[in-house]
């Protein structure tokens, strides 16, 4: 149940509103969504956690803080808590067996790009790496059809929303130094 519900990719109502805006923007910026041929990288993604050196999935009192991406063949799509943002792929490209480089756009990022680093491919286990100007961001993923081998933390009451817990920061570098 709990890992169904940090993997779930439907659109609600207010989810649906999220993504046409999204997709409104590009629209009036005529960056129409076309195909893309990507193979070889698991479409669906969820945010990976990392507490005294062990990985986990982890189910949040509040679904806010929760992040989760997937990935078609013609969108790139960040789930936030803002709802779903469509990013138009503007280009795709496989930089070795275990690296692929995204170039998007969208109205949270007029221009971004993404590298995917796989880690673990057994476990499904990327790093999102955000290259920025000042300081590169990084994100610990898992391939939703691989996160039920990684033990799940809960944080879930039936009263009341709870804290969240308080991840460790993994050493990114340290990360992608062990491909």
């Amino acid at each position: 149940m709990f890992y169904d519900k940090i993997a779930d990719f439907t659109f609600g109502q207010f989810d649906s509103a999220s993504y046409s805006y999204s997709l409104g923007y590009l629209k009036s910026k005529k960056r129409v969504l076309t195909k893309n041929n990507i193979r070889g990288i698991p479409r669906k993604w969820v945010i990976l956690n990392y507490y005294k050196n062990q990985f986990y999935t982890y189910h949040p009192s509040d679904f806010y803080s929760h992040f989760k991406v997937l990935i078609t063949d013609t969108a790139f799509i960040d789930f936030t808590g803002e709802g779903p943002c469509a990013n138009k792929i503007v280009s795709y490209k496989r930089l070795d067996k275990k690296t692929m480089f995204f170039s998007l756009e969208s109205i949270e990022k007029p221009s971004r790009q993404l590298i995917i680093h796989m880690i673990d491919e057994q476990k499904g286990i990327a790093v999102f790496e955000e290259p920025g100007n000042k300081n590169d961001r990084y994100h610990l993923m898992i391939d939703v059809k691989k996160m039920r081998q990684l033990p799940i933390i809960v944080n879930y009451c039936t009263i009341q929303k709870e804290m969240e817990m308080d991840f460790d920061t993994p050493d990114f570098k340290k990360l992608l130094g062990n491909r």
